[in-house]
Order: C-alpha cells, then structure tokens, then sequence
C-alpha cells in the first residue's frame, strides 16, 4: 500500500500517463500528468485546457499546465507532489459524493459545491 497505492493518486475515467522528467537546468526531477485523446474521448486535451484557463482565469490557483503545439495532449504539472517528492492525498469528486466511475459525470455543480463545503476546511490552503 506504501510503496504503490500513494503514488498512483491520479483518478478519472479519461485515459492519462504519469511522467517524471527531469530539468535540464535544475536537475530536478518534475512530475507531469499527460492526456491524448481517441474517439471514446474527442478533443480530450482541449476540453482540459480550457476547463484549466477557466479556472486561471477566475484567479484559482492552478498548477502549470500546457497545450502541445499540434493540440492533441494537455500536459500539466502534478499537484499531488510535494518539492519534497511526498505525494498528497485527495479525493475524486466520484468518492466524494459516492458514484462508480462510470456515473462520473451524473451530478451537477450545485452538488459538487455542497460537498465541497461539507468536507473541505477553508483554513488550510495549499498553494499549487
């Protein structure tokens, strides 16, 4: 549970892959989510890019995230590793409201806000 469980943290139904690349600069290693897309998910990166600019936009903290140049994967850093390289624990909205993945996308906003601020503490805050 220690060694794998903690660290393969990034839920969803859409298909991802979980880099670690390392800069060229620093020598540090980065952690980076990537998502493509077929046709059970059209325009997949898209759709995640811009849902991200939205959410930057409203002045939320976001994590870096990019759209590649032939806009077919949206990559973004993941906000579930520490500088430290410790993993944070978080929860899918599905656990949270208590759906099979495949009734993901059954809810509605005003719920999603309720459960928010059911379990969600407003004084920790972390910075992305």
């Amino acid at each position: 549970m220690q060694k794998f469980a903690i660290r393969s943290g990034v839920s969803g139904v859409q298909p991802k892959l979980l880099l670690t690349a390392q800069n060229k600069t620093t020598m540090a290693f980065e952690h980076y989510i990537v998502k493509s897309w077929e046709s059970s998910y059209p325009q997949l990166a898209l759709n995640e890019y811009f849902c991200m600019r939205a959410v930057k936009n409203a002045n939320l903290p976001t994590p870096e995230f990019y759209l590649s140049d032939d806009l077919s994967m949206f990559i973004m850093k993941r906000f579930d590793v520490q500088d430290n390289g410790e993993y944070l624990g978080f929860e899918d909205m599905c656990v949270l409201t208590a759906r099979a993945t495949d009734e993901k996308y059954n809810g509605s906003y005003e719920e999603v806000v309720r459960v928010i601020k059911d379990v969600v503490n407003p004084t920790k805050k972390k910075n992305l």
